[in-house]
């Protein structure tokens, strides 16, 4: 039998996420989700041209917006068609961007920190 062209703990589909500090996300991702920062790739200047992440048993990659090359974040754009939505078991309270703020004095609003993507949890 070949060898499978999706890489061992991958799935079928990868959402792969171009935001405008990608640094700032992958720090959120960690503090609000729990993420596993996999790599991380940079370019002389700090921006990040590839990260990978895991959010318990879901792989997601991140960049840096490099608009010269076409790849432009949310930020940039004035919003995002993209919606993530994590099962998590926890209560719905624990709505967006309200209560982790509240929850986090002092911390960026999750819709900046987090790239501008929207987030829901279940």
């Amino acid at each position: 039998m070949p060898p499978s062209p999706i890489p061992d703990a991958y799935r079928t589909a990868t959402p792969y996420l171009i935001v405008n500090d990608a640094a700032a996300a992958i720090a959120f991702y960690k503090d609000a989700f729990g993420a596993t920062e996999l790599v991380r790739l940079a370019d002389p200047t700090g921006k990040v041209m590839h990260a990978e992440i895991r959010i318990n048993n879901s792989p997601f990659m991140l960049a840096d917006e490099f608009p010269d090359m076409g790849y432009r974040s949310p930020l940039t754009l004035g919003g995002s068609p993209v919606s993530i939505y994590q099962h998590t078991g926890l209560r719905p309270a624990f709505l967006w961007p309200t209560s982790w703020a509240a929850s986090r004095p002092g911390r960026a609003a999750p819709a900046a920190a987090s790239g501008c993507h929207s987030w829901g949890t279940s």
